[in-house]
């Protein structure tokens, strides 16, 4: 039996090695931002969000018990929605989708901190995003 490749499939197995190479550097390429916009929106998360669903997302914070409406568990996401909806989310943060427990958007607790009016000032995409890579990065499986 030989074990030489016709040029046809040495040329398709070049390309798949390319395809590897140029996948694996890409991911080597998105994981650091992705780390930095996790810890961009743990911070953000620290300072505008654990009050009510508390350090871990599952909405114990000290101010819970005071709230008509308690927080929701953030770390259940994906289970509720079968799947992480970053989009959804988003819209929840930016006050774009109406959020019971959170009033109206002119609310203190939202204020205009994180309406996506700009990119350059508060509410920009950036922040609105790490927001919800940070919150994505929590959820539980089961």
């Amino acid at each position: 039996m030989s074990t030489t490749v016709g040029p046809r499939m040495e040329m398709l197995l070049k390309g798949c090695l390319a395809l590897l190479v140029c996948a694996s550097w890409v991911q080597g390429q998105t994981a650091p931002r992705d780390e930095a916009a996790v810890k961009s929106g743990k911070a953000l998360y620290t300072q505008h969000c654990v009050s009510c669903h508390g350090a871990t997302g599952s909405g114990d914070g000290p101010a819970a018990s005071a709230l008509k409406v308690p927080p929701a568990d953030l770390t259940k996401i994906s289970q509720k929605y079968s799947g992480f909806p970053t989009d959804k989310v988003m819209d929840w943060i930016d006050g774009e989708k109406f959020a019971l427990g959170h009033g109206t958007r002119e609310m203190p607790i939202w204020g205009k901190r994180f309406r996506r009016t700009s990119d350059t000032g508060p509410g920009m995409p950036g922040e609105v995003q790490s927001l919800t890579r940070y919150l994505e990065s929590i959820q539980k499986t089961k």
